[in-house]
């Protein structure tokens, strides 16, 4: 069953429920999917609260697949804690244990919010006692949190130590109100961006080459040159300086040079750096990179390969 979460004004996101999900897991999981910590939630169905027992299952409380509810966080009540640490330890850890599986069993979709919104707990995803433990951390430091700032805000005002730390905890949770609106609008600001190497021919040398999008130029590195007999056609009339990350003495240019790219030929004009420019990740990748592609190159390929 598939029912969407409103907490509130446009903050809304699905989840993937069986009709035995009891209310009580239901609650946690909403708290898990929108990182709000430490809260009971009020939830309502149509414009009707739903009053049911924690250990009612959705179906019984009228929830239905695709339904909309209204989330609302509201301070937990600890009158309706059972007397019986023990009982409710242990039905605590069933539920995270409940939660834990949901997650892993769940839509691909869920792991990627929970890494997104909680890495520490996404971590250790696949251990049900770090699991349990990392939660009960972070419920218990949200819980001091609260506290602390109840405590400052009821203390002397005018203490610059109270004034100080009540502004360390609002620019915290501004911040942390930047990054839920970050994640809610802009999710690709979050990602990484794949890295993209292919294989080439320059006069029939066999080169590795990283395609750069953001590169002005396709540049090489002094010693490829020479190896792919390109040392006699550069003209030192352009050396200079290259800057970036770090700076390069540029060597010269080559105008008209002739790259491969899967049998297909496009001429290239390459920027040639005093030293060897490599982009080592013989771990992951196992090569050294001497050449570094203006991604137009590798646009052209596509456009001189119909086929593709």
């Amino acid at each position: 069953m598939r029912i969407t979460v409103c907490l509130s004004g446009d903050a809304f996101f699905p989840l993937e429920v069986s009709s035995n999900t009891l209310i009580s897991e239901l609650k946690m999981l909403i708290e898990i999917e929108s990182g709000i910590s430490g809260v009971d939630f009020e939830l309502s169905r149509e414009g009707m609260v739903l009053y049911v027992h924690p250990s009612t299952n959705i179906e019984k409380a009228g929830i239905k697949d695709d339904d909309l509810l209204y989330a609302v966080p509201i301070p937990k009540s600890n009158t309706s804690e059972p007397k019986s640490g023990g009982s409710s330890r242990s039905s605590g850890s069933g539920m995270l244990e409940t939660i834990r599986k949901s997650l892993l069993s769940g839509a691909t979709r869920k792991l990627a919010v929970l890494r997104e919104r909680n890495p520490e707990l996404a971590a250790v995803i696949n251990d049900p006692v770090a699991f349990k433990r990392v939660f009960e951390s972070q419920q218990t430091n949200a819980h001091l949190h609260r506290e602390e700032l109840e405590r400052l805000m009821s203390a002397d005002a005018l203490n610059p130590a109270v004034q100080e730390r009540i502004a360390e905890l609002i620019k915290q949770n501004n911040i942390d109100m930047q990054m839920e609106s970050a994640l809610e609008y802009y999710p690709e600001t979050f990602g990484q961006v794949s890295m993209l190497f292919i294989n080439c021919k320059i006069k029939d040398q066999n080169i590795k080459a990283f395609v750069d999008s953001g590169a002005q130029s396709t540049i090489m590195s002094e010693d490829c040159a020479r190896r792919c007999n390109l040392d006699l056609l550069i003209d030192k009339r352009w050396a200079g300086k290259a800057y970036g990350v770090g700076t390069q003495t540029i060597i010269g240019r080559v105008h008209n040079g002739l790259i491969e790219i899967s049998g297909i030929f496009i001429p290239v004009s390459l920027i040639l750096l005093i030293i060897l420019l490599y982009i080592t990740r013989l771990s992951e990748y196992g090569f050294k990179i001497c050449i570094l592609l203006c991604l137009h190159i590798y646009e052209s390929y596509f456009v001189l390969s119909p086929s593709l």
